[in-house]
């Protein structure tokens, strides 16, 4: 129970400034391959799973911001994430998505 409380201060203390957004980067695909998962939401998410994917052109710099975005997240609990459900690039009417493998 301590360690959930500790989890939500945490969350809640990050705000807006630490999330990011697969529409920030190129989405755009011609095949599948195009497409890599990543995470969208508040980086402060000590468990955050890929659930949207961006061009596979975009990952170093979605990547660098990831890491940016969480140096403002303060301290991170020690926390046992449970596995992520695996996901893969998905290139639909020439935007990548992501879905369950």
């Amino acid at each position: 129970m301590r360690t959930l409380a500790l989890c939500l201060l945490v969350l809640c203390a990050c705000g807006s400034g630490t999330v990011i957004s697969s529409g920030s980067y190129d989405q755009s695909c011609a095949t599948d391959v195009d497409c890599v998962p990543v995470f969208q939401g508040d980086t402060c998410n000590v468990c955050g799973c890929p659930n949207t994917a961006v061009n596979k052109a975009q990952v170093t710099r979605y990547e660098t911001d990831l890491q940016s975005l969480r140096t403002k997240c303060g301290p991170t609990p020690a926390v046992a994430c449970g596995p992520c459900q695996p996901q893969r690039g998905l290139c639909t009417g020439s935007k990548c998505s992501a879905r369950p493998e």
